[in-house]
């Protein structure tokens, strides 16, 4: 995004649902995943290119278990 103050380059919504899941994935930080689930609560993301990623990572186990906690993060919001 360029600016009158200069350019600043941004994140995707799924590159940050990314780096929020690599602490999940590598660090077991049980924030990072419920701050992945609220990017994807709020924001249209291509959860087939995550899961794709997750798979690349050899971390398939824990993005099911994002998976599972996303599916009930959403039924509990309707």
């Amino acid at each position: 995004m360029k600016t009158k103050y200069g350019t600043f380059k941004l994140l995707s919504t799924e590159d940050c649902v990314k780096d929020r899941l690599a602490g999940f994935f590598y660090w077991s930080d049980r924030q990072s995943l419920e701050q992945a689930i609220l990017v994807c609560l709020d924001n249209k993301v291509g959860i087939k290119k995550i899961r794709e990623w997750a798979i690349a990572e050899r971390q398939e186990k824990k993005f099911l278990q994002f998976e599972e906690e996303l599916k009930k993060a959403k039924s509990q919001t309707k």
